[in-house]
């Protein structure tokens, strides 16, 4: 029984010796052909893989991608649909939150602006249209805010001559808006479209 198992021990000994010496290359060419032929599966698996991350990941990028135009072509009714991995979803999240959060902002500065009895404007830094008029604007210059959203100047045609320089004056240049964070005009009168001042 001993003798037999010294025998296998040796046997198993050339054999590791052979496949170490000169069975190397039979070795190796035996995982190439294995490898060739399991070549088209793992093609085939790695692409199923791929189309299924596309699935996972691809769709919840361009929902969300789409929400994102279309909030900043101005439909801030669009929501993102959270879906697809975890941080995607929060990602979605985090977007519809912020348009929420946006929407109740400027909620809350209409609510502000247009109880303000003075006229109040927010401008594009070259001046050449209005971002936004309030009620105001309509009450004291007797002409509807929309005008200002057309021809930003369009309020100085309100205003004699012999004021203009002054009040142009006191606009800023457009470099210099980072600094400023509201302009002060001098007094000065408005002749409405009925003629009245």
């Amino acid at each position: 029984l001993h003798h037999g198992a010294a025998d296998r021990g040796i046997d198993v000994r050339r054999r590791l010796y052979r496949l170490h010496h000169g069975g190397r290359a039979a070795l190796l060419d035996g995982v190439a052909h294995v490898g060739e032929l399991h070549v088209n599966q793992v093609a085939e698996q790695t692409l199923g893989l791929m189309l299924a991350l596309a699935r996972r990941i691809g769709r919840p990028i361009q929902s969300l991608a789409d929400a994102v135009h279309a909030v900043g072509a101005g439909d801030v009714q669009v929501r993102a649909q959270p879906s697809g991995p975890t941080e995607l979803r929060e990602v979605a999240a985090a977007f519809n939150a912020m348009v929420d959060a946006r929407l109740k902002s400027e909620a809350l500065f209409r609510e502000v602006t247009e109880s303000i009895r003075e006229a109040f404007c927010i401008m594009s830094p070259d001046w050449r249209q209005a971002r936004y008029v309030n009620p105001a604007y309509a009450r004291i210059w007797g002409e509807p805010g929309e005008t200002l959203y057309q021809d930003g100047m369009g309020w100085l045609k309100a205003v004699p001559e012999e004021y203009h320089a002054a009040l142009r004056a006191a606009i800023p240049a457009p470099e210099a808006l980072g600094e400023c964070e509201a302009i002060q005009f001098p007094n000065f009168p408005i002749v409405r479209p009925d003629g009245a001042l």
